[in-house]
């Protein structure tokens, strides 16, 4: 009886531990992209005062953020999409880079960017916590993406 409640506290520590949102993202298609298009992403249990940046970026090392330079940028401006429900700054504008949690929505993909050459280094699509919470990792996802 002893080893059942020692084996048991540990997996009660990991379930305490546990983020509270349920985050989910899906990326299609995953693998075969053109060397310039975009995929159907969309980002699930967000909480409401919560967003994520959504962007392609070669793959970052365990634990690590990418850079910018590691993103994909269009003529100097973002590419990514900022997925956030309600909306921080007054009225909601129309505009191809932002989404509403639980929305499909486009994201551009190029299998060049920078120094970044997708077809012979790990790209991937990168979600990370959005300006107001930078620091915040728990929502961080890495989904490897593959071009042909």
């Amino acid at each position: 009886m002893k080893y059942l409640a020692l084996a048991a506290a540990p997996a009660l520590l990991i379930a305490i531990a546990a983020p509270a949102h349920a985050e989910s993202v899906t990326v299609s298609p995953r693998k075969g992209l053109p060397s310039s298009g975009s995929v159907s992403v969309k980002v699930s249990g967000l909480p409401k005062k919560a967003g994520v940046y959504v962007r392609l970026c070669k793959k970052p090392r365990k634990g690590a953020r990418p850079s910018v330079t590691e993103c994909l940028n269009t003529g100097g401006q973002y590419a990514g999409v900022w997925v956030v429900g309600k909306y921080p700054y007054g009225p909601r504008p129309s505009t191809s880079n932002l989404a509403k949690p639980g929305k499909s929505f486009r994201l551009p993909v190029r299998s060049s960017f920078g120094s970044v050459n997708c077809k012979t280094t790990k790209c991937a699509i990168v979600v990370r916590r959005d300006h107001r919470n930078g620091g915040d990792r728990s929502y961080d996802t890495v989904i490897p993406v593959k071009f042909r």
